[in-house]
């Protein structure tokens, strides 16, 4: 009897600190950037900063909890990207936030100037490298992810 009251007793006190919400934060830190390295090759400052910060906010909170125990495995595998997954070992927070950071930067950079609008990778010598065309593509993807409306 007193092996179940401690099981129930682990199961219920683990669940109650683990939501979906919790790990939802990663997919909203990893927006977040995203829509930041838009807003910023789109020339919009206030809207890159207000992003940035925003995903900073965030990350670090996810990046707390996961450490701390506080997201299930299996919540974390439903709502948050893969490629995060595989980046929260490091000394410390401040460095898996950072690796973090990167991640969502490098892909969304690519995703403005080495991606089509499909998605597909094109050959490196179709990459866009005007400043012109990076703006407007840039402008197009802050509209298209609804990055405006990212909050918390």
């Amino acid at each position: 009897m007193r092996r179940l009251i401690v099981m129930a007793t682990t199961l219920f006190s683990t669940s109650a600190l683990a939501t979906p919400d919790d790990a939802k934060l990663g997919m909203i830190a990893f927006s977040a950037w995203e829509c930041h390295v838009y807003a910023s090759r789109a020339g919009d400052e206030a809207q890159s900063a207000r992003l940035f910060n925003l995903g900073l906010d965030v990350a670090t909170e996810f990046v707390a909890k996961l450490r701390a125990g506080k997201i299930s495995r299996q919540d974390t595998f439903q709502h948050t990207p893969m490629a995060v997954m595989g980046l929260m070992q490091g000394p410390n927070n401040d460095f898996i936030i950072g690796r973090f950071y990167e991640l969502v930067v490098s892909s969304s950079f690519e995703k403005v100037t080495q991606k089509d609008s499909a998605g597909k990778q094109m050959e490196w010598k179709d990459w866009v490298t005007d400043p012109a065309t990076i703006k407007s593509i840039a402008e197009t993807k802050f509209r298209q992810a609804n990055c405006s409306m990212i909050k918390r």
